[in-house]
């Protein structure tokens, strides 16, 4: 697996045995703008959650996105980086089943922007993190 121990993202996030808090968010299921089946809006959903975590009071130390970033065709990917890039810490994301049932190549070029591969660990301050990816064994790590 992939380690990653100084990752340009979090690089600097928590020194040595310090404490620190982090945020986990999962199945984010964007889409565009406008397109809110079962009349729930993901994007505005995410602009508040970012809205929130960048309000935290002491910020966390990083962000972690379990996985579902977009939904099915990955239309969602460029907005959902949108509006991640908005936080005011570094984050990661992993991905999730339906990053892939259609959208391999949308989320390939989504991780890659990052550069993350699909999955990976890193270390902050003295805590060793594993992303994993259930779906590994199906696609290629770009």
């Amino acid at each position: 697996m992939p380690r990653v121990p100084a990752h340009p993202l979090l690089r600097g996030a928590v020194a040595g045995d310090a404490r620190f808090r982090f945020v986990q968010m999962s199945d984010l299921h964007i889409r565009d703008r406008g397109d809110t089946p079962s009349n729930v809006d993901t994007a505005r959903n995410l602009d508040t959650a970012v809205g929130e975590v960048n309000a935290l009071d002491p910020p966390p130390a990083f962000v972690v996105i379990t996985g579902d970033i977009a939904n099915d065709e990955g239309r969602g990917y460029p907005l959902a980086l949108e509006i991640l890039g908005r936080l005011r810490v570094p984050f990661v994301i992993l991905p999730g089943n339906h990053d892939f049932a259609k959208a391999t190549a949308a989320a390939t070029l989504a991780y890659a922007s990052l550069g993350l591969p699909f999955y990976y660990s890193f270390d902050v301050g003295n805590w060793h993190f594993v992303c994993l990816n259930a779906q590994a064994d199906a696609v290629k790590t770009p």
